[in-house]
């Protein structure tokens, strides 16, 4: 008798479904047309973010760092959002049949989408990420570009004048960290250049002190060219981006 209770307890084992959480579905929240003639590709662009996350909740958490930072303990979002977290937000890509044929995951549970028309050929897709740590003066909302490109996302790139070397434009809006599109130099064809401004410490320096970096990217009718001016200085938003003659210019070409 011992063997086969045995035998029929360990089968009872093995056959027993395992109890897995099921994770929350993703909804989209914004989806974009997208054209050959304004991007290159027909289809569409769409934004996901995970079911629990209400027009109302998104709003109040973004710039949060998250529902352990805005939410009281005692909400019944804090316990649902804690013992199982927010998914993070997705980006897909479908073609004019609607068939998904791209789709990346974005570094956080929040995200805004956008296009600006930055140069002439295609346009150009900004995706706001929230890294916010709810303190601190260097996080918050990271703003990448990105450009469709034979059927996939593409992250847009600059080349610095100085080094050669290219890496993707990637923007933050912090204390110490501050971007604005303005009229490109030139102003033709109502083109835009992106103007950042960064404020870091000198950690070479004995006393406390800080660089602030100025930064211009442009395009120069090829690609983005990024250049940059560093000085000793301080700066923080605080409602006011710096003059425009603080930002290195563009040498443009002889005609």
């Amino acid at each position: 008798m011992r063997p086969t209770c045995l035998y029929s307890l360990m089968l009872l084992v093995t056959v027993a479904p395992m109890m897995v959480a099921q994770q929350p579905n993703l909804i989209v929240v914004k989806s974009l047309t997208l054209t050959v003639a304004s991007d290159g590709f027909d289809g569409r662009l769409e934004l996901l973010d995970d079911m629990r996350l209400t027009s109302d909740l998104g709003k109040m958490l973004w710039g949060s760092g998250g529902p352990e930072m805005a939410l009281d303990e005692n909400d019944p979002h804090y316990k649902d959002f804690t013992s199982t977290p927010l998914r993070k937000a997705v980006l897909r890509l479908r073609n004019a049949h609607r068939i998904i044929i791209a789709e990346t995951t974005l570094e956080r549970e929040q995200a805004r989408v956008r296009f600006e028309r930055l140069h002439p050929d295609l346009r150009t897709i900004l995706v706001t990420t929230d890294l916010s740590a709810g303190f601190g003066s260097y996080s918050g909302p990271l703003t990448e570009l990105l450009e469709v490109a034979g059927g996939r996302l593409e992250t847009v790139v600059a080349r610095n004048t100085e080094s050669g070397l290219s890496k993707p434009i990637r923007l933050l809006s912090t204390l110490k960290t501050a971007w604005k599109l303005v009229p490109a130099t030139g102003d033709q064809n109502n083109l835009k250049d992106i103007l950042e401004v960064a404020c870091r410490p000198d950690f070479d320096s004995k006393e406390a002190k800080f660089f602030v970096t100025y930064t211009r990217y442009h395009w120069d009718g090829k690609e983005w060219i990024v250049l940059t001016r560093k000085v000793h200085g301080f700066w923080e938003d605080e409602g006011s981006f710096p003059a425009l003659g603080q930002f290195p210019s563009v040498v443009e070409p002889k005609r």
